[in-house]
């Protein structure tokens, strides 16, 4: 469907980033960000207008999956199905080794920070996890995620928290990730993963288990990593994170 059938998904580039252009969402948005209170959050209004939003954000994207599935499994200029091993492959081992790769070109620009030495410490809030461990927790995630999905005994590796040692560590898990093919995925999708998240254990068939825990968890710790190299001054963009986008300077 043509982005003009689809207004919401209109976009406007400014500087590095995409912004979205809110004006033709089912809901409203409001332009500037009001300050929250605790009366605002529990007030029934409020409450009332965050159900509706999300009931029909909720709607929007599970009949967007429903639609869309069928189509990512039809074979280019084929009517033949693409096979389940080939898609599971083709939706994670690609995507995590391009990102794997991408990151550990931001580790090596952060290398050349001035403040280099006490980069790794550093960290978006108190809570939250440094550099180091962003870094070593997204390229984990690349071996947590392919290796249940393939069958493999395969576990993640110990890392040592230095630029070096970060390096190695994505490279091990790139060389993982290299060392798989599509038909070690047979039956990947459908396959029972068992998983610890945080405090919380569950077990998902491999297809949800990839698309709704094992991506989003990688890209939240890439993503991270590369918010802290940002925010510390590094002269990053959205191409240094996707290897796609080109801004003039």
């Amino acid at each position: 469907m043509s982005l003009a059938a689809k207004p919401y998904l209109r976009h406007v580039a400014l500087r590095d980033d995409a912004r979205t252009d809110f004006s033709a969402y089912p809901f409203s948005v409001p332009a500037v960000r009001q300050p929250t209170t605790a009366a605002s959050v529990t007030s029934p209004t409020r409450i009332a207008s965050m159900t509706r939003s999300r009931a029909i954000f909720s709607s929007t994207v599970s009949s967007a999956c429903a639609s869309c599935w069928p189509t990512i499994k039809q074979s280019p200029n084929s009517n033949e199905e693409m096979p389940l091993d080939s898609f599971m492959y083709d939706t994670s081992v690609p995507v995590l080794r391009r990102y794997l790769q991408n990151l550990r070109g931001l580790l090596s620009l952060a290398a050349t920070h001035p403040d280099a030495a006490t980069l790794l410490a550093a960290r978006l809030a108190p809570t939250m996890c440094d550099l180091a461990t962003q870094v070593e927790i997204a390229a984990n995630f690349a071996v947590r995620c392919c290796a249940p999905l393939a069958g493999s005994a395969r576990r993640v590796s110990p890392c040592v928290p230095t630029y070096a040692g970060l390096r190695a560590h994505i490279d091990d898990a790139l060389a993982f990730l290299d060392s798989l093919r599509p038909a070690d995925f047979a039956s990947a999708a459908e396959r029972n993963i068992g998983e610890r998240a945080g405090q919380a254990e569950f077990t998902l068939p491999g297809r949800r288990f990839l698309c709704e825990y094992a991506l989003p968890n990688f890209f939240f710790h890439v993503s991270t990593a590369y918010a802290i190299l940002r925010q510390a001054g590094l002269p990053i963009g959205k191409g240094d994170f996707d290897g796609f986008h080109v801004y003039a300077s």
